[in-house]
């Protein structure tokens, strides 16, 4: 869960507000989209603590980051503004989930 950016005027360049990173590579990720939409996002991840990489694979794209993991307990993402600019985000843990995007309901009536 996003807990800080640093400096806080850049919050911009890190759309993600909230992972969930599980046991078997794949992670979900809540974000925000044209300034304003939410959305889910998953895929596959592999982490690199040697080369401080996270490496984030969705819809046949890679992103990857400068990423620290302190304790077990919080991850650091460093990245750039579009001015270019350093900026880095703290996550938390915590007990919350980013669950993907509910079905739409189905017609269960019978015919």
């Amino acid at each position: 869960m996003l807990c800080d950016v640093n400096p806080s005027d850049n919050v911009s360049a890190f759309p993600m507000l909230a992972m969930t990173f599980n046991p078997d590579q794949t992670y979900l990720m809540r974000l925000v989209k044209d300034g304003n939409r939410l959305e889910v996002q998953r895929g596959t991840y592999r982490f690199d603590e040697w080369n401080r990489r996270l490496y984030l694979h969705t819809g046949g794209q890679e992103q990857s980051y400068t990423a620290v993991v302190w304790f077990g307990r919080e991850l650091r993402i460093e990245g750039r503004t579009p001015q270019n600019q350093a900026a880095t985000a703290t996550y938390v843990r915590s007990n919350l989930r980013v669950n993907p995007p509910e079905a739409p309901p189905t017609d269960r009536r019978p015919r």
